[in-house]
């Protein structure tokens, strides 16, 4: 059985991780793909800034998905082993609509970083989307959780 001391120590690592806000660590400078972009451009934006997905967005701006660096593996895999028939004139540099994810977990921006640790470990989603009303106003990705995470439980001396 946890010690009170212990127990308090984590009640107070809980009730900090409900003060910040996903606005409070999030990117506002979002790098954004469409549905047309070519998979080998995204490998290298990904590469290049070191992030691991990037939203992708429609015509009208719009959040419609999001590719990841899984995605891009998943491809990669169905490359290597010749399966590329659902990637038509490009079997070899397929377009992101093939590769994305549709189904996009995103937040707002008042969510707490509580919350987003909840999602990612229950959705295990690398990437988030923040979003004001409709409109995409940042993203958070693991690494943005875990930095401020273990920003506040050293405060709490676990």
């Amino acid at each position: 059985m946890a010690s009170p001391v212990k127990l308090q120590k984590n009640m107070d690592l809980e009730t900090k991780l409900k003060t910040v806000r996903v606005k409070d660590i999030m990117t506002k400078s979002v790098m954004t793909v469409t549905p047309l972009t070519p998979l080998s451009e995204v490998a290298m934006l990904m590469i290049k800034h070191r992030i691991n997905g990037m939203p992708v967005v429609g015509k009208n701006g719009n959040l419609i998905g999001v590719v990841t660096t899984t995605d891009l593996f998943i491809v990669l895999t169905m490359i290597m082993e010749g399966n590329t028939d659902k990637f038509g004139d490009t079997p070899t540099d397929p377009i992101v609509s093939l590769a994305m994810s549709g189904e996009v977990f995103g937040v707002k921006e008042e969510t707490t970083l509580d919350e987003a640790l909840k999602l990612i470990r229950s959705e295990s989603i690398h990437t988030i989307p923040v979003l004001s009303g409709d409109k995409l106003v940042g993203i958070i990705g693991r690494h943005d959780v875990l930095k401020k995470f273990y920003e506040i439980a050293k405060t709490c001396k676990l």
